[in-house]
């Protein structure tokens, strides 16, 4: 299989059917964050009424959609959301610092929660 949009190769894995669906979808994707969060940090919705995912790629933290859903999301977990509701993502454990989202290579001997 090719990417449409590097022209690269990908691998193809047997039975993939989240990549089939992805690719019949053919999503315009924008990532606005990808970053390791610390401190007492909070993310909010972005953009309620449009197609939202956020993959936590490191740690874990907490996901609230008020009325519907309150739960743990841990590393390799994601979250779609088809139409985006209100909803915010905070530490597992609360936190007293002040929040910081860094880069990856800004943050590489710290713990804190990776998403994207």
């Amino acid at each position: 299989m090719y990417s449409k949009t590097t022209d690269k190769y990908v691998p193809e894995y047997e039975n993939d059917a989240l990549s089939e669906i992805l690719n019949i979808l053919d999503l315009d994707v924008i990532i606005y964050h990808n970053a390791r969060v610390y401190g007492d940090w909070r993310i909010n919705e972005h953009n309620p009424g449009a197609t939202c995912f956020h993959i936590v790629t490191d740690g874990s933290c907490i996901l609230r959609v008020p009325g519907l859903f309150e739960g743990v999301l841990k590393t390799g977990d994601l979250m779609i959301f088809p139409r985006e509701l209100a909803h915010s993502m905070c530490p597992e454990t609360p936190q007293t610092d002040k929040q910081q989202h860094l880069s990856f290579q800004e943050s590489e001997n710290r713990e804190g929660t990776g998403i994207l």
